[in-house]
């Protein structure tokens, strides 16, 4: 099984509010999410969905926000806030 590198910083506290680049990449380079047409990103129904979860990213945690996104045939990138930490899993609802 594949073994990822642990890439965090150890002397960097990761509970407070933050800035987080987010950069998923497709097993295999497969273009799930859409296709280039004339230079245009066009979302397929996979796309969609993703793009319409991202754009509820605080509507759930009341503490994150989604500042920027761009959906690519193969790559999702996203750059979310992370507002303050929440002391109880429970108030991740709330």
């Amino acid at each position: 099984m594949y073994q990822r590198k642990n890439i965090r910083l150890y002397s960097h506290d990761y509970d407070g509010s933050a800035w987080y680049f987010v950069t998923i990449k497709i097993y295999q380079n497969e273009w799930l999410f859409g296709n280039v047409i004339n230079g245009i990103m066009r979302l397929n129904k996979l796309g969609e969905i993703v793009q319409n979860e991202l754009l509820k990213t605080s509507l759930i945690p009341k503490n994150v926000s989604l500042d920027e996104f761009i959906i690519m045939p193969n790559y999702l990138y996203a750059l979310i806030k992370i507002k303050y930490k929440i002391k109880n899993s429970s108030s991740v609802l709330q």
